[in-house]
């Protein structure tokens, strides 16, 4: 039903048909729909622009087209439709490349800035990667006179001295910004695509970048890029007619029939059926009608929204367009590994203590850095979602795909180690050190929103003396304290980052174990402590696997929190295994807390020890893990893992 306006093939006399919904739009139609409707036929002849198919049917809704979903929406009266691409479609940098949009469709224009709301707010659920290009160009490069002119067709065509911006859909109103100018920077290649960012007001418009042809793109929204009107108008015209052949019929039929049976029947049942069922129902509904309001109350009780809302806000307001990870199925620890042929892929331990793949993470086939790995879960839905550093940027990533926050990169370059507590992704450099913002632990909080926020040096509350745990932490796992203590330090309600320090295998204890306290109020990394830590080799055996390397750092940190209870698990980078946190044995005395931007007055913690049990293997086959820029933990937090 979406290709050919068939929804209105009922509708009486020729002209309610094109009325209701034409089969195409030439471009040039817009304005008047009840013209272009009549001229149906003409319609084909029109070359000057593609003919474009009524792929809405004068409906509103979301519909399957072209294996994918169309989506059309009411903007001003008028209905327009927008087709998002697959989530890696072809990669378009100009107007001339070839893009994967449907026959019909380009890159979508917004025609004001009450549609480019719409839209943007109808396709949020997609991820902001989805609605970054519009299709608007100009056919010269450099600067423009017309640059100076808002960004929108009316006052585009207003402009004389210089070459204007145009669109896709050169017949159709298009804007990007009302009163005022786009301040676009002249660094524009002829025919390019421009990015653009947040939409402001209908004065600002959106925010844009025409970085010459460096913006290209493989997520993007198609259109008709026409619009369409509801098939009511015909329809509502025939009643006309209709009305007048109705009331001859009826006045003569109606007196004669109705009359005649009317009295017979109605005597007979009315009274039996009347009689008895009134007197009960109606002394009681009638003094009852006073509860009837009580029943009204109910109707306040679809205050049932309030918990659809809580759920709503989440998924309508993403950057990010992955898919889920299948926890049920993958509940075991998990690593991203790079592979020797420079790809990534996803690996589960299995019960033998040998990782094996789950996917190919193959949006990060590159020779790049791709670390710092952690599992969100939305707590509205209970999904997980993989996220990862790639280009030092936050990426959310799937099997086959990946969406990258483009908005602030991270503080500290080469992050390699993450967790996630609530929506605040926390990360850094393992070595804590490198570039000057790489000694603390830095956020990026609400990763489920539109606009998540990157903090700043700004926000740095405490620096880390490295020196203290031998400088080498390559991986966090959280811990979330819900009204009693897991961490003995005072606080029932803490929420802790824990890492653990490159280990020697005969050491009876070191000074290891690095516990980050959160600041509830800025979610915030604002203290730490460095705790002893013993390795606990009672379980293991040595005959069947034998210890290679004499030390190893612990590249890989797992949490799990269930009905069974908790469990931190860190895994050897020099494949000894993995060790469990016994959490009874982590004691911080206020006095440990090191607090503030002097790392040189930190201290470690030397009457607090902790023991790190051996509880299985952890082999990784064929794979290299002494870099710590080559593998990382992550988990399904809620899941039974079988360790």
């Amino acid at each position: 039903v979406l290709g050919g306006g068939a929804a209105p093939a009922p509708a009486p006399a020729p002209t309610a048909a094109p009325s209701a919904v034409p089969e195409t739009f030439s471009p040039s139609a817009r304005p008047t729909p009840r013209p272009t409707a009549s001229p149906r036929p003409s319609a084909a002849p029109t070359t000057t622009s593609p003919t474009i198919l009524a792929v809405c049917d004068g409906r509103t809704g979301s519909f399957p087209y072209a294996g994918r979903t169309l989506h059309c929406i009411e903007v001003d009266g008028e209905i327009v439709n927008f087709w998002p691409g697959p989530s890696r479609g072809l990669k378009t940098c100009k107007v001339s490349d070839e893009t994967s949009c449907p026959a019909g469709f380009a890159p979508w224009v917004p025609r004001s800035y009450n549609h480019a709301k719409a839209v943007l707010d109808h396709a949020d659920v997609l991820g902001r990667p989805y609605t970054e290009l519009v299709g608007v160009y100009r056919d010269s490069s450099g600067k423009s006179a017309c640059d100076k002119f808002p960004l929108n067709s009316d006052a585009q065509a207003a402009c004389s001295d210089g070459v204007p911006w145009t669109s896709v859909a050169p017949d159709e109103p298009w804007w990007l910004s009302g009163e005022e100018d786009l301040s676009v920077s002249g660094n524009y290649d002829s025919g390019c695509w421009l990015k653009t960012f947040d939409l402001r007001s209908s004065s600002l418009g959106f925010d844009a970048d025409d970085k010459n042809c460096e913006r290209c793109f493989t997520k993007y929204i198609c259109s008709t890029n026409v619009v369409e009107f509801y098939p009511s108008p015909a329809p509502t015209v025939s009643p006309g007619p209709s009305a007048v052949p109705t009331p001859v019929p009826t006045p003569g039929p109606t007196p004669t029939p109705t009359p005649a049976p009317t009295p017979v029947p109605t005597p007979t049942p009315t009274p039996g059926p009347t009689a008895t069922p009134t007197p009960a129902p109606t002394p009681s509904p009638t003094s009852a009608p006073t509860p009837v309001p009580s029943t009204a109350a109910p109707s306040p009780v679809p205050t049932t929204p309030a918990p659809s809302a809580v759920p709503t806000p989440s998924p309508t307001r993403r950057w990010w367009r992955v898919q889920p990870f299948d926890c049920a199925a993958h509940p075991n620890p998990l690593q991203l590994i790079k592979t020797p042929d420079s790809g990534f892929r996803v690996q589960e331990r299995g019960v033998d203590g040998v990782f094996g793949d789950v996917y190919d993470a193959a949006a990060f086939a590159t020779s790049n850095t791709v670390s710092a790995a952690a599992m969100y879960r939305d707590e509205a839905t209970g999904e997980h979602f993989a996220f990862a550093s790639f280009g030092n940027r936050l990426c959310a990533f799937d099997a086959g795909d990946q969406d990258c926050w483009q908005g602030s990169k991270f503080r500290s370059s080469g992050a390699n180690l993450a967790a996630f507590i609530g929506s605040t992704y926390y990360y850094t450099r393992g070595d804590f050190g490198g570039n000057k913002n790489a000694d603390a632990v830095h956020a990026v909080r609400d990763v489920d929103k539109y606009e998540p926020y990157v903090s700043t040096d700004a926000d740095v509350r405490v620096r880390v003396k490295k020196n203290l745990f031998g400088g080498s932490v390559f991986d966090l796992a959280a811990v979330v304290e819900r009204g009693a203590e897991v961490f003995e330090d005072g606080d029932v309600d803490g929420a802790y980052l824990v890492g653990l320090g490159r280990q020697h295998w005969s050491r009876t204890t070191e000074t290891r174990l690095v516990v980050f306290k959160i600041d509830p109020a800025t979610r915030l990394v604002d203290r730490y402590a460095v705790l002893r830590s013993a390795l606990d080799w009672t379980n293991k055996d040595f005959t069947a696997h034998p210890r290679v390397e004499s030390r190893s750092n612990f590249g890989a940190a797992f949490s799990y929190e269930n009905a069974a209870g908790r469990r931190v698990v860190f895994a050897s980078s020099a494949q000894w295994g993995l060790f469990e946190l016994d959490l009874e044995t982590v004691a911080i005395p206020s006095a440990c807390w090191n607090a503030g931007l002097d790392a040189s007055v930190h201290v470690a913690c030397p009457e607090s020890e902790t023991i790190l049990r051996y509880v299985g293997e952890s082999t990784v086959p064929d794979t290299d893990l002494t870099s710590m820029w080559k593998h990382d933990g992550l988990n399904c937090v809620d899941a039974t893992p079988e360790l």
